[in-house]
């Protein structure tokens, strides 16, 4: 063998190494980048608050976190509920992705507040706002996908779970940014005396970098002097509108006064009368009404109801899901919120040796409680679990006290994770106290569902401590449940809290006019079962139509304690306040949920959009789309972002038609639209070579000034048919053979059939298939 045969063999082992270490990196790369995009760009397994990526959708190892540079939170009272319009200026100056030639792809994913109803979407297009249009999901995904294939401007805004959602816009420039609004409806948590609404702090936490905020929020005679409880310091000031002439109260807000608690509560003195609020809009023959009630107040019942909490915070920052800071400002938050003076409360904190604010109850009012959080640091808190010990703490010292009185234990201990140790702790706390109080449980550990113990135990698996809290909570008349982030950790510490010896059971509530009827009633409690239980101190939203005159009537009933008490109310036109076309949208919010609640069949999903389309309230069918601006899809004039500090910002002032949204029955095929006396068919629908169309009138007519067209999903339009006047039976028919105005076969999918005539429209939706 030659020297150069010799040197080429032995170079071939050298080469299979480069080549197996250049394959090995590209496989990591590739694995590296597919775990980066499952956990940036499928948020919603993460925590409740959010995630916000940009990411190339031709390249989508290409991803990084997106930056809030501007956001606006804009407050409108709305009756029982809360608008909320959140405004948002997003780019990618915090990654590596920041080149002109960079086209990403915006993924926002969030969660709102339960019973919360998206209600808008706004998109600029350089100095153009969007509003969007509101399609079923799958005439919306289609369109978008194909936009962002062909890289225009879309933006579009989609429902993934109960409370969860998500909006993706493109494309966004490296050197650039992007402007959205979402709107949406949240309902107040009402006291006797006040109304607060959640602001939606925590979605901008999803921001790579922290990002200064403005709240605004609009007064009338009714709303006025808001605050925020968490930030005591911070005043709002007056200032006018001078683009749509509102007075606003406004404050700027620095995100390191929150510290690590991203919580913020909006609180505005409330106009409730003796625990009743009531709120009315008719238009025509259509009416609709809201009203709030709180048993407690309503039916003289505060008075009876005296709480006594001790809690107890367990906490081993290796196992946490939530941050201990916010952990202590969540629970002063519910306190503050669901506890009065007449109630009693105390704080152990679990280390070597528990520390006990107090020997005694202490009073529930705010000062109070104010006190208790100001004495509290984290080093009082020990770095690791003390379960047992802090819980015989807490049963102590209830039983020393009376032995009335509850407890609310927040741990995200898991060293109980077998079956023995959980009975065995379970027959020790037992044998401990001669009697055991109530014992409510919110576990927040980070890893409830990994956890380095598990339980099996009759078809259900148990984690962590989840076996031991169980037994607990049953043996004591408590409940237990997980809160895996801030957020839902103080919605179930709220829960708690207003249950806690305050429940009332055989509750009932029905409204109806003098004068007419009322009907079609939806309430946030579940108000169907004979024997339904709710907190007395919890306020009861119902929304319903009417037809009819005031006054309107009320009757509330309920058992407490073994009582029964009930209560009529009569409202007439000076205690009923004025609602406007909003009140439509909550109702139809409270409708959709209640569909989606049942079973789904054809029917019933063709109602839900149905309902979702007329009133633009997002659903698990429609989503919100926004396109670029074209000759079918114009600016929106009358989207402003309001700017108290004078002006606005936003669209131009053009003059513009607002894009409608598709007709309520275009979500589903038909063959036939009837508006007023005018009828337009097609038969077959669906086809695929060739179909009738047909347009009935009412009798012979001039077709003079009509138009019938055909557009297809992006509101292009494909052709125009020629109309003939109608024959002496009011009929036009013709055979369409599936082409274009320039000739050439369309492909097949979803196409709108429109005729315009000067004082009507009628569409309807064409399908041909392959």
């Amino acid at each position: 063998m030659s020297p150069r045969s010799n040197s080429r063999a032995a170079a071939l082992p050298q080469m299979f190494v480069q080549l197996f270490v250049t394959l090995f990196a590209v496989l990591f790369a590739v694995l590296f980048a597919v775990l980066f995009a499952v956990l940036f760009a499928h948020p919603i397994c993460l925590q409740a608050q959010g995630t916000l990526t940009v990411q190339d959708p031709q390249r989508t190892f290409r991803i990084g976190r997106g930056m809030i540079e501007e956001a606006t939170i804009a407050v409108t009272p709305k009756g029982a509920y809360m608008e909320v319009g959140l405004f948002l200026t997003i780019s990618s100056k915090t990654t590596a992705y920041t080149n002109p030639s960079d086209t990403l792809e915006i993924v926002y994913s969030f969660t709102l507040p339960p019973e919360s109803m998206v209600t808008d979407s706004w998109l600029w297009v350089g100095n153009d706002v969007v509003q969007a249009r509101m399609y079923d999901t799958w005439t919306a995904n289609t369109i978008y996908e194909s936009i962002v294939r062909r890289r225009q401007d879309p933006s579009i805004l989609r429902k993934r779970g109960v409370n969860s959602y998500e909006l993706r816009i493109f494309p966004l420039q490296g050197n650039q940014s992007r402007k959205v609004k979402i709107n949406y409806l949240v309902p107040a948590k009402w006291t006797e005396t006040h109304a607060s609404v959640p602001l939606p702090t925590d979605l901008l936490a999803a921001s790579s970098l922290a990002t200064p905020f403005t709240v605004l929020f609009r007064t009338n005679p009714e709303w006025t002097r808001p605050r925020m409880e968490e930030l005591k310091d911070v005043s709002f000031t007056n200032a006018a509108d001078q683009g749509g002439g509102s007075e606003y109260q406004t404050v700027r807000v620095d995100p390191a006064l929150l510290g690590t608690n991203r919580a913020l509560t909006l609180t505005v003195p409330a106009p409730m009368k003796n625990g009743v609020y009531c709120s009315t809009f008719k238009r025509g023959n259509e009416g609709f009404y809201q009203t709030v009630i709180v048993p407690s107040i309503a039916l003289g019942l505060d008075s009876l109801i005296q709480k006594k909490i001790v809690v107890l915070v367990d906490y081993d920052p290796s196992r946490a899901s939530v941050a201990v800071g916010d952990v202590f400002d969540n629970l002063k938050s519910v306190l503050r919120s669901t506890l009065t003076p007449k109630d009693s409360f105390n704080i152990v904190l679990s280390r070597l040796s528990p520390w006990r604010f107090s020997n005694r109850w202490v009073s529930g009012d705010a000062a109070a409680i104010e006190s208790a959080f100001s004495s509290m640091n984290k080093n009082l808190l020990a770095s690791y679990s003390n379960l047992p010990a802090t819980l015989a703490n807490g049963i102590e010292f209830v039983n020393s006290q009376g032995g009335t009185g509850s407890v609310l234990l927040l741990s995200n201990s898991d060293q109980f994770g077998t079956q023995t140790a959980s009975e065995q702790i379970m027959k020790d706390i037992t044998a401990s106290a001669a009697k055991l109080p109530p014992v409510f449980i919110s576990d927040f550990s980070s890893n409830q569902y990994s956890s380095r113990s598990v339980v099996y135990l009759n078809g259900q698996y148990y984690y962590g401590n989840a076996y031991f809290y169980q037994l607990l909570s049953r043996a004591t008349g408590g409940a237990a449940g997980i809160a895996t982030s801030a957020p839902a950790l103080a919605l179930q510490l709220g829960t708690y809290s207003e249950s806690i010896n305050a429940s009332m059971n055989s509750v009932d509530f029905v409204a109806t006019l003098a004068n007419g009827f009322c009907f079609a009633r939806y309430t946030n409690l579940n108000m169907t079962t004979p024997n339904v239980t709710v907190p007395a101190r919890r306020p009861i939203i119902q929304t319903g139509k009417f037809q009819g005159d005031v006054p309107m009537r009320l009757q509330l009933a309920g058992r407490l304690n073994g009582k029964t008490y009930g209560r009529s109310f009569e409202l007439t036109s000076k205690d009923i306040f004025t609602g406007d076309s909003v009140h439509k949208s909550i109702w139809t919010g409270y409708a959709i949920r209640a569909l989606e609640s049942v079973q789904q069949g054809t029917s019933t999903v063709r109602d839900i959009i149905d309902f979702s389309l007329q009133s633009r309230v997002l659903s698990n069918y429609t989503a919100f789309l926004a396109l670029e601006p074209n000759d079918t899809v114009r600016p929106c004039s009358t989207c402003v972002q309001p700017t108290p500090s004078g002006g606005t910002s936003g669209g131009n002032a053009a003059s513009v038609v607002l894009p409608a949204s598709p007709s309520p029955r275009q979500t589903s095929v038909q063959t036939s639209q009837t508006l007023d006396s005018i009828q337009l068919s097609a038969m077959p629908n669906p086809f695929r070579t060739e179909t009738n169309i047909v347009v009935n009138f009412p009798s012979a007519v001039s077709t003079n000034g009509f138009a019938l067209e055909l557009y297809n999903l992006l509101g292009q339009r494909v052709t125009t048919f020629p109309l003939a006047n109608a024959s002496s039976k009011g009929q036009v028919s013709f055979a369409w053979n599936g082409k274009d105005g320039s000739g050439n076969s369309v492909s097949a999918g979803t196409y709108f059939l429109t005729l315009s005539t000067p004082q009507k429209r009628v569409t309807v939706r064409l399908v041909k298939l392959d």
